[in-house]
């Protein structure tokens, strides 16, 4: 966590390093040992600053620790594989962006390029407009923040009573967007996540769900703190920026900012879709995918085309059509990863990323990006169904 939260970071580093050292020197079989060498370099390289630590590349960080989740799992009898490819491949991919024979360790079969992660990010830089680093925006714990508490707000909506965790995390939340805000000027903010902070301590002392009124005064809330974080998506504003932005009047924001944050809310849904659409693939990958896990896989690209429409995106569309499409054909043969099928699974893994592009570079200001999209009609089209 101290990694993730930049507290104590290089701590956070050292400790995640020796404990990694120490499962290497515990694994019995060779690739295993290879397996947490390289996660060992990439860990150090991400200390040292010859990779940068991007918000996707943290999530590298959970799947390691749902990995230790999986080892404990195996020797406890349950099956399934410990090393998913798609980490493995992770790493080493990390590994051919590190400057540097030392930092790449020599002995792995790590992939040859002729540029780096620093020549990665300046075009990064160039496309988005900003780097890609942690805390690189300052509004980037807002929207960490505020994508939580829209998650609270849509399970508020249900009739069961809300957990008394759930509540708590939303009253945190609350005070840290609070804080932040405050630290950024934006003090039209502060006054109502402290107030809403205040009436969660409450009603978690009285042990009860918030009110109909409160969730309604929660949910204009979120949706003004949306609006903040769509209108300045895609720039770096400075504090007279921000400044001017909270003295605007709250009906003068939400009439020019409503419609793009209801697209940016269908963007930034269909992103989170492609992460569980990832996961899944991985799975798959590893051939240990459940019926349930394939049911999932196949509603989420339901989803997905759904969010195409919303987006009035026929491109698009398209493309989730035929992504679903595929894999109703695929799910029913008997070896899924292999010969020309595993041609077609490294082409849909292709296709996702390039969406997941295409989807942050609308989602963060920098307009539509057209030669991802192009790139995942071309891997698209290329399934064999």
């Amino acid at each position: 966590m101290s990694v993730l939260k930049g507290v104590n970071r290089t701590k956070g580093y050292e400790i995640l390093m020796r404990s990694v050292a120490r499962l290497e020197q515990l694994a019995d079989a060779e690739s295993e040992r290879n397996y947490w060498a390289a996660l060992q370099l990439v860990l150090g390289n991400f200390a040292n600053g010859t990779l940068l630590l991007r918000p996707d590349r943290t999530r590298l960080l959970a799947a390691v620790e749902k990995q230790l989740r999986s080892l404990a799992g195996i020797r406890a009898g349950s099956t399934g594989n410990p090393y998913p490819e798609g980490l493995w491949r992770a790493f080493l991919a990390l590994l051919s962006l590190s400057r540097g024979q030392a930092s790449r360790g020599d002995w792995l079969p790590v992939p040859k390029l002729d540029f780096d992660d620093a020549e990665l990010e300046a075009i990064r830089v160039k496309v988005f407009g900003r780097d890609g680093g942690l805390a690189a925006w300052p509004l980037d714990e807002l929207a960490a923040h505020m994508v939580r508490l829209r998650s609270a707000l849509d399970l508020s909506q249900e009739d069961d009573l809300l957990p008394a965790t759930l509540v708590r995390g939303m009253q945190q939340d609350c005070v840290a967007v609070a804080r932040s805000a405050h630290e950024l000027g934006l003090e039209n903010l502060v006054m109502r996540f402290q107030r809403h902070g205040d009436t969660l301590q409450q009603t978690c002392e009285q042990a009860r769900s918030p009110t109909a009124e409160e969730l309604q005064e929660y949910a204009d809330s979120i949706l003004y703190l949306d609006c903040a974080i769509v209108d300045f998506a895609g720039t770096n504003p400075n504090r007279d920026d921000l400044a001017a932005w909270s003295n605007r009047p709250l009906a003068q924001i939400l009439q020019t900012s409503l419609l793009k944050t209801a697209r940016n809310g269908v963007v930034a849904g269909a992103s989170t879709v492609l992460l569980e659409v990832k996961e899944s693939f991985e799975l798959l990958q590893d051939g240990v995918l459940t019926d349930d896990g394939w049911e999932e896989l196949e509603a989420n690209f339901i989803v997905l085309k759904g969010c195409a429409v919303m987006l009035d995106d026929s491109t698009l569309e398209a493309i989730f059509v035929r992504a679903w499409e595929f894999l109703r054909t695929i799910r029913h043969q008997p070896a899924p990863c292999s010969g020309n099928i595993a041609r077609n699974i490294e082409h849909f893994a292709d296709m996702v990323i390039s969406l997941e592009i295409h989807l942050n570079a609308i989602r963060f200001g920098a307009g539509e990006s057209g030669e991802a999209l192009r790139m995942a009609r071309e891997c698209v089209s290329a399934l064999s169904l």
